[in-house]
């Protein structure tokens, strides 16, 4: 693989049930400068704080959470309660 391939993306997919309107009428720019996690498949904090700007009510679930955060629900066996939440 050339370092033409090198390019890293992170995506971020939201889904909502009912009505997919955001409670916050916030436009983000689609790239996002973030800084590379150094733990193994550990989801960018900036994805967390776009969802919690945008969707104020409601619940909220991470997939495959390798870190619980306060206020949302985890599915996945590595989650553990985060200092930072």
């Amino acid at each position: 693989m050339g370092h033409y391939s090198s390019v890293r993306h992170e995506k971020l997919y939201v889904c909502t049930r009912g009505s997919c309107q955001p409670d916050v009428k916030q436009l983000f720019d689609s790239v996002q400068s973030i800084e590379r996690s150094d733990k193994h498949s550990a989801k960018p904090v900036e994805f967390y704080d776009i969802i919690e700007t945008l969707y104020t009510h409601g619940r909220k679930l991470e997939m495959f959470a390798r870190v619980a955060r306060e206020g949302w629900d985890v599915y996945g066996h590595q989650a553990e309660l985060s200092e930072a939440g």
